[in-house]
């Protein structure tokens, strides 16, 4: 059986999702997958893995998430959790998120790039205010 090429953003998401949650075609195509590369298994679990950790409140199984990723597809992201693992346990295991505050840096950006060119402070200061 032929299968379509799936998009890299498609790949990661079926990586992150249990294998037995999904369609029956698409759990075949992991299979296929898992098959011929057997790294991108281990990359999946570990992503799963990483995820639990995340939606979690308990940063103690993050350090051998590290260990083992280092050797794996995710090293490189292994690798740069550990260069900044305080700022990764903040982020695991305190309430506060930045999300909020992105979303309206983002919306001010996309006004600002809409307005390059066309006028000067006054008319973005208005057009920022009135989207506010």
């Amino acid at each position: 059986m032929r299968w379509r090429l799936p998009s890299h953003r498609s790949c990661a998401w079926l990586l992150s999702k249990e294998p037995t949650s999904l369609e029956e075609q698409t759990e075949r195509f992991l299979h296929h997958l898992y098959e011929n590369a057997p790294e991108l298994s281990n990359a999946g679990e570990l992503a799963r893995r990483l995820a639990a950790l995340i939606r979690g409140d308990d940063d103690t199984g993050l350090d051998q998430w590290i260990e083992d990723a280092s050797s794996s597809e995710l090293a490189s992201l292994a690798q740069g959790s550990g260069r900044d693992i305080a700022a990764v346990r903040a982020a695991i295991t305190q309430p506060w998120s930045t999300s909020p505050v992105e979303g309206q840096i983002n919306r001010l950006k996309t006004i600002k790039r809409q307005m390059y060119g066309r006028s000067g402070y006054v008319l973005l200061k208005n057009r920022l205010l009135a989207a506010a």
